[in-house]
């Protein structure tokens, strides 16, 4: 004991404590001391010291850490393979089986074991991930496949589409043949949901079902709203962002009662609201703003229209 103090002596004059911090065990008479300390050389070194108050005199002994490589080992012991035998963060404690202790060789091949497992898991969902993406590429060229048996009627639609932007005043009219022909926004869309219900109280013009079985919320105005004023957005663009906002905020607050209640998986849906007439200056101004816009874009009938044309002109070309 006396040989032990002399040693702690000799260390206390010739190194010093850089920094310190305690851990209180048994009320504030002892507990684990960790010291990071300095000795003469510069040499910084980690110490850990149990110490106790012992009637007055305070006891104390440590071990002493000087490299870090050892440091990461004594964490990958513990985290890795001691905290399931002490119930430690989320394990419950593993239970000795007939032994008094498991070595390190048993817990190695125990661990090789569980290794296996999950190289084998890992395997079966690498298998079904590309069992849904080639199901998708299927998909999508049954659906292309099915869009250029129809091409007549799609630009026989896309005409009937461009006299109601000209004649059209009515928001509802927009509505009704957007979601009857809701392969306008893009072939990566299968189905249309009109008026589905966000959050339970707001609404939507409609969801848009992507190829990944996910949602997409489409929101509707005018075709001859205003989109901006004096390359600001206008009061009725505001609005519609402002609403977008909402249904967003709704389905991202609100995943799982949407899961469970409308078995629809709506998870960090896309919004595409569209609104009023294509111009230079708009078109320009629409590029600027939708640059910074976050998880939506603000687009014109206009745009709707062109790009739904070079889709089909796309098809026909490849057919």
């Amino acid at each position: 004991m006396e040989q032990k103090e002399e040693n702690g002596m000799r260390e206390r004059q010739m190194d010093r404590t850089v920094v310190q911090d305690d851990i209180y065990m048994m009320g504030r008479k002892g507990g684990l001391r960790v010291e990071v300390r300095e000795e003469d050389s510069g040499v910084r070194y980690l110490k850990i010291r149990k110490w106790w108050d012992a009637g007055g005199r305070v006891i104390n002994s440590g071990i002493r850490i000087n490299r870090e490589d050892h440091w990461r080992q004594i964490c990958r012991l513990v985290d890795g393979s001691l905290a399931r035998y002490l119930g430690w963060s989320e394990f419950e404690i593993e239970p000795l089986q007939g032994e008094d202790f498991i070595s390190v060789k048993k817990h190695k091949q125990a661990l090789m074991r569980k290794e296996k497992v999950i190289e084998q898991r890992t395997r079966e969902m690498r298998d079904m991930q590309n069992d849904v993406l080639r199901m998708r590429r299927n998909l999508k060229t049954t659906l292309e496949s099915q869009m250029k048996t129809k091409l007549p009627q799609h630009k026989a639609t896309l005409k009937a589409f461009e006299r109601l932007l000209a004649t059209s005043e009515k928001e509802r009219e927009l509505h009704t043949f957007l979601k009857e022909n809701h392969w306008i926004f893009g072939p990566q869309y299968v189905s249309a949901r009109s008026e589905q219900q966000i959050g339970f109280k707001l609404r939507g013009d409609f969801l848009l079902e992507r190829l990944d079985g996910f949602y997409n919320i489409v929101e509707l105005k005018k075709a001859d709203a205003k989109i901006f004023s004096r390359s600001r957005l206008s009061a009725i663009s505001k609005n519609a962002i402002s609403q977008m906002i909402q249904y967003l905020h709704k389905c991202d607050t609100l995943y799982t009662q949407h899961y469970t209640e409308l078995k629809m998986d709506i998870l960090k849906p896309e919004g595409r609201i569209v609104i009023g007439r294509s111009d230079a200056e708009v078109d320009k101004n629409l590029r600027i703003h939708n640059a910074y816009l976050n998880r939506m874009k603000i687009l014109t009938y206009d745009q709707l229209l062109s790009t739904a044309k070079r889709m089909l002109k796309s098809l026909e070309k490849s057919s």
